[in-house]
């Protein structure tokens, strides 16, 4: 699915807390309780962390480059960069979903105060996850773990997702005869407990008609999490696009907001191909949401959330182009 620079843009913009300049030592000790950013090495410091895709060659018959993740910490502008191989990825190179759109994400899953990097290949398999642990020295790929490890055509690890409070859970899509989201449970060591399903019927009470659309964008920022779902609909009428807004209370317990362009306080028309919801990003109560224009206008709908345990949002301003 095309994803206009403008939409990617913000959702960068919003999912990253400004980095600041300051000098690393070169074995930083740890900052605990430090503010929420994207801290692999835990010095106080915010970092950028990125993935690239497994690049075919020109002429598709080998892999040019195998998948990557990339971190970029603050303050010195060091990169290092993790491939599919360090990890043992089994899948063939030339796949092409390892690292991909949405398969790379961040968050302290442990709770040590360094942020840890999650990636997944899709194609390996039934799809496998792993943690790759921030410390002082940034990422060890020799010490990474694989989370999850499906089987069959489950095809885990799509998008994901990590939803930090009230109680830590990892979000996985899985895209075998339908298109699910899987919330597992992370102990006090990042560990996954067993997961329950988060679909498209569930919690909202709507008809299964074109679950394969659901849940091609997923962001997450404290206690919300937001589902865009750009071709789906669960009327019939077409591709217009739905967003869910769930807030986690305790567990697995949530409240589900459902968001349309037809929806009362949404701008816009519910109209065939609009792709509401094809990109979408949180950062504390603001929620940003793509809209993918069929005239090829792309917009972004810029909410307010509101407190309560099932989420509420108030319209503040529609961009349009590059934000």
């Amino acid at each position: 699915m095309k994803r206009s620079a403008g939409l990617v843009a913000l959702a960068v913009t919003l999912a990253c807390t400004a980095c600041g300049a300051a000098t690393e030592s070169p074995v930083p000790t740890p900052v605990r309780d430090a503010s929420p950013i994207l801290d692999v090495n835990c010095d106080g410091v915010a970092d950028a962390v990125s993935g690239t895709p497994t690049a075919d060659s020109p002429d598709g018959t080998r892999p040019a480059t195998p998948g990557a993740v990339h971190v970029q910490f603050g303050g010195t502008g060091r990169v290092q960069t993790v491939t599919q191989d360090e990890l043992g990825d089994p899948a063939p190179l030339f796949s092409g979903r390892f690292a991909g759109v949405g398969g790379v994400i961040a968050g302290d899953l442990d709770a040590d105060g360094c942020t840890d990097v999650v990636v997944s290949d899709p194609a390996a398999g039934g799809g496998r996850v792993w943690a790759l642990w921030g410390s002082p020295r940034g990422l060890a790929p020799d010490a990474a773990s694989l989370l999850i490890v499906g089987s069959g055509s489950e095809q885990l690890g799509g998008v994901l997702a990590f939803v930090p409070r009230p109680d830590p859970v990892l979000v996985v899509s899985e895209e075998s005869t339908r298109r699910v989201l899987r919330l597992y449970p992370l102990g006090a060591d990042g560990s996954p407990g067993a997961p329950e399903l988060l679909d498209v019927s569930s919690p909202v009470d709507r008809s299964a008609w074109n679950t394969d659309t659901f849940a091609w964008r997923l962001a997450a920022d404290d206690d919300l999490l937001v589902i865009g779902s750009p071709e789906y609909s669960d009327e019939g009428a077409g591709y217009p696009g739905e967003v869910f807004v769930v807030r986690f209370t305790t567990g697995f317990a949530h409240g589900v907001l459902r968001l349309a362009q037809d929806a009362p306080g949404v701008p816009g028309r519910h109209r065939l191909g609009d792709g509401f919801g094809d990109a979408v990003a949180i950062s504390g109560d603001r929620l940003a949401i793509g809209v993918r224009d069929r005239a090829g206008a792309d917009t972004t709908q810029l909410y307010d959330v509101g407190p309560g345990e099932t989420p509420s949002v108030t319209w503040v301003e529609t961009r349009s182009g590059t934000p």
